[in-house]
């Protein structure tokens, strides 16, 4: 080993003066990877040399090149927030099961409970829409409900809507 060039010694001269390699460089560089034509089959199936389980199974050399990768450039559907939003998802987004189950009675009534009670009532819409919005006490016992302003009226009335037909 040598100690007589300048990659050794900080202040040292550098072996190196050529100033080419700094010029004509490409303006974008790509990082993958790919076989060239010619030496797509040169060494065999590469599947069949790699295990058929795990993140590199190998490329099938056999065939020729995808022209693109599966599922690239095809049409995205484009949805919207508020249509992908279920109501049970606002049910849940809003922490409503946090006090009312389903089926069975948890702090406040259960759903089930909550739409049997307003079956058939003209207004039970509008009352369990304020309801909501405004809190209230007495009408399922001691535990208050209490009030829920921030959560936006479209949803409360598709959430109130939901509980009383189930749609």
């Amino acid at each position: 080993m040598t100690k007589a060039h300048g990659m050794w010694n900080e202040g040292g001269k550098p072996d190196v003066k050529a100033t080419a390699c700094m010029t004509n460089c490409a303006a974008h560089v790509s990082i993958g990877s790919f076989l060239p034509d010619y030496a797509r089959n040169a060494h065999e199936n590469l599947a069949l040399q790699n295990r058929p389980y795990g993140p590199y199974r190998g490329v099938d050399t056999t065939r020729p090149p995808l022209a693109r990768m599966p599922g690239k450039g095809a049409e995205l559907i484009k949805v919207s927030a508020a249509e992908s939003i279920t109501p049970e998802g606002l049910f849940k987004k809003h922490n409503c099961q946090t006090c009312h189950a389903p089926a069975s009675r948890a702090i406040g009534p259960a759903i089930s409970e909550v739409a049997a009670k307003y079956k058939g009532k003209a207004d039970a819409m509008a009352v369990l829409q304020k309801k909501v919005i405004v809190g209230g006490a007495g009408v399922w016992g001691a535990v208050p409900m209490p009030p829920h302003a921030h959560v936006p009226a479209g949803d409360v009335e598709v959430m109130v809507r939901w509980m009383l037909t189930g749609k």
